[in-house]
Parts: structure tokens; C-alpha cells; sequence
């Protein structure tokens, strides 16, 4: 669900989309009871930002948003100028950017069409893209063997398995509901929501064991020892670290920052790292995971952060940065 305002005659209007990763439309359902009937069909979608309608409800304001977002590489202290990876106009690098030491990046992108998942394997090359589902971020081991993911396709959502290529695709979990994939860095384990709680299944599938009922899945520290996982708790500022094995939570965690889920495991299991705005600036920031002052890791003059990630090796640090442009819109004569 999207925004959602009153319309008269006690008619609702909110905003959804019909699929998992597909625009927000406009829709209208009678309250109480009535059936929910789309009166928009715009490709860049309306109403997951803002809305508002006047009192006789002839005209709704909605600002649609278009996100552009470019690869970029520095080293782990982001001490280096950043090198520009890819071009054009789509979204790339949104939640998890997923670098290897061998060079490839998997990463997230939305071309216009289905949220997938692609590769690059060096700077300035034509980005491949290698999944027709629309997906959640790619999560890949430390050896690059395999790459898996949420997608969804027959009314299921599922974690998926598949070559570095894109073949071999298969689901590893069962269930209906699930997201946010990981995987450890050795590959033997991949952990994954349940909505709710955290489930871990053996990468080559099989009888899944639920850790936490009630935990979500955020990254995997380094070493494959520990999970970052939010709680659903009243204090939604803090975090908690989690035993990889056995599910028992371990220490609270509170990174810094106004939106503590974007928070990662840093260049080291000891630090934690994650975007955050400083007046209109977005950077990165370092924290010590047992508390501390944070402080910037990037000195970023201009442009959004909407992911980033390390390589295996702690070496390379990838960000998708970019900017979002809106004009406000008026609907009318839309009943």
C-alpha cells in the first residue's frame, strides 16, 4: 500500500501495485466493503510518494518520481576517487550492491520494464541482465558459484537459485511468502524472510529451519558468524545481532541513523556502515557495532545513495548512487 486520501461519498483512494515490484496505481474502493476499482495506468506509477484531493474530490495532486542511479567503486575506507561503473537511465544498485574479488558485480536494476537482477564485469562494459522475474537483491557467495534471490512468479514468492549466467534457475525454499535472500559467504547456508521470522535452508535446498519467528533478515557479517536482523518492537531504532546457527539474539545494535534497516556489516565484522543525510547531503557513515560516535566514510558533495556493498575480500566498495526528480501532477475526470 501507497499513500491514501478521503474522496467524498466515503470513497477511498489509495495506491498499490498489482505486483510484487510494478508502479503504485491509483484506486478506489467504497468504504466499507466495496471492491477496489484501478483508475490510473501509468508506467512510472502515481501515489507511493504523495497524494492529496480536493474537498469535492475532482482533482487529486500526486507527485510521480523517477529514480536514475549509476554504479560507482572505491576501495573499503572510500579514501579513493570514485570510478563510474554504468551509464544511462536505469535504476541500478538499489538495497544491495553484490561485488566479487574476481572483478563481476551482481546488483539489482529496474530498465523500465521487470526489477532484475545483472551483472558487469568491469568498468564502462554493457551491463547483462539475467533474470525475466520481477526480483528482489541478489545475494552471491564469497566463490561466486551461484547467485540467489527473491522473485516471484505463479502468485508465489520464492527463493531462487541460479548460475552466475542466468541458467539453471530453480527454487530452493518452499512456502508462498518469502524475501530478502542471503547467503553465507562460505555457501553452504541461505537465510531468508518468512514473514514472519527468518528461515535458513542449505543452498542446494532441501527442509528449511526457522531461527527466529519474528526477526527480518538484514545482512551477514563477514565471517558467516552472525546475522543483522531487524525486530519488530516499539523501539524501531535499534537492531540486533544474531548467531547464525542457532537463532539466539545476541546484543542490541543501534546504529545512528533515522533509518536503522539500511544499516550493513562494514569493511570489518566490528563495524557497521549505512547511508544517512547530513543537511542535503547523502554519505555513507562507519559505526562501531558496540556503539560509539559514527563518523562519514565518504565526502560525497551532491546525489542520493540507494545501495552499496563490499567484495568478499573487504577490498572494494561499489555504491548506487543518483538523484530522484518529481513534477506535481493533477488528476481529473478520473470516476
Amino acid at each position: 500500500m501507497g499513500r491514501t486520501a478521503w474522496l467524498p461519498d466515503n470513497v477511498i483512494l489509495f495506491s498499490a501495485p498489482e505486483r510484487v515490484d510494478g508502479p503504485h496505481q491509483f484506486w478506489t474502493v467504497k468504504y466499507p466493503g466495496g471492491e477496489a476499482i484501478r483508475i490510473t495506468s501509468e508506467s512510472r506509477g502515481f501515489g507511493n510518494i504523495s497524494v492529496s484531493a480536493t474537498a469535492d474530490g475532482s482533482t487529486i495532486a500526486t507527485i510521480p518520481v523517477d529514480l536514475v542511479s549509476t554504479l560507482w567503486e572505491t576501495n573499503a575506507d572510500a579514501s579513493m576517487p570514485l570510478v563510474q561503473w554504468t551509464t544511462g537511465t536505469r535504476q541500478d544498485g538499489e538495497d544491495d550492491i553484490r561485488p566479487l574479488s574476481d572483478g563481476r558485480v551482481f546488483f539489482r536494476s529496474f530498465d523500465g520494464g521487470d526489477v532484475g537482477v545483472w551483472s558487469i564485469d568491469r568498468a564502462g562494459a554493457t551491463p547483462r541482465k539475467l533474470t525475466s522475474l520481477p526480483t528482489g537483491s541478489p545475494a552471491i557467495p564469497a566463490d561466486g558459484r551461484f547467485v540467489v534471490f527473491a522473485a516471484r512468479k505463479d502468485d508465489r514468492t520464492q527463493i531462487w537459485r541460479m548460475e552466475p549466467d542466468g541458467s539453471g534457475l530453480r527454487a530452493i525454499s518452499n512456502g508462498s511468502n518469502a524475501g530478502n535472500a542471503l547467503v553465507s559467504p562460505d555457501g553452504r547456508w541461505v537465510y531468508y524472510a518468512a514473514y514472519p521470522g527468518i528461515m535458513r535452508v542449505s543452498a542446494e535446498g532441501g527442509e528449511a529451519k526457522r531461527l527466529h519467528d519474528a526477526a527480518f533478515p538484514q545482512d551477514v557479517s563477514p565471517d558467516g558468524r552472525h546475522l543483522l536482523v531487524q525486530m519488530p518492537a516499539a523501539d524501531a531504532q535499534h537492531l540486533e545481532l544474531m548467531d547464525a546457527e542457532t537463532g539466539a539474539l545476541l546484543k542490541r545494535v543501534r546504529p545512528q541513523t533515522e533509518s536503522p534497516w539500511l544499516a550493513r556489516f562494514g569493511r570489518r565484522a566490528d563495524l557497521l556502515v549505512f547511508p544517512a543525510a547530513r543537511g542535503d547531503v547523502v554519505n555513507l557513515w562507519e559505526q562501531p557495532i558496540d556503539g560509539g560516535t559514527a563518523r562519514p566514510l565518504t565526502n560525497l558533495t551532491d546525489q542520493e545513495i540507494f545501495g552499496f556493498g563490499y567484495s568478499p575480500d573487504r577490498k572494494r566498495l561499489f555504491l548506487g548512487r543518483g538523484k530522484r526528480t518529481g513534477d506535481v501532477y493533477l488528476l481529473q475526470n478520473f470516476k
